[in-house]
Parts: C-alpha cells; structure tokens; sequence
C-alpha cells in the first residue's frame, strides 16, 4: 500500500520539496517516498532494511 508514500509526497512537494523521508511511530527512520535513504554513521554507509536506523 503506497497511500501513506502518496500523501507524505504530496506534502512534501506543496511544502516545495522533491521527496521527504519517512519516520515510523518511534520517529526512527523507515524509508523516502520516492528515493532510496542512505546515511554515513560512524564511518560506515547504511539504509533502512527490515528494521530501523
């Protein structure tokens, strides 16, 4: 189900952005509605996978 994708694109484009990240209930980082996320943490290069970051 993408609604949530949908509509977290949408705004994001109304606020002037391209994309925006995705949080979980925990605030934690899930996915981006239209890209794939990367982050440099201590050195090495992850992304969300079955958990989160």
């Amino acid at each position: 189900n993408y609604l949530n994708n949908i509509m977290g694109l949408t705004e994001a484009r109304e606020a002037g952005a391209d994309d925006c990240v995705m949080l979980n209930r925990d605030g934690f980082v899930t996915e981006a509605a239209n890209s794939n996320v990367w982050f440099l943490i201590r050195g090495r290069l992850v992304t969300p996978g079955s958990g989160n970051l």
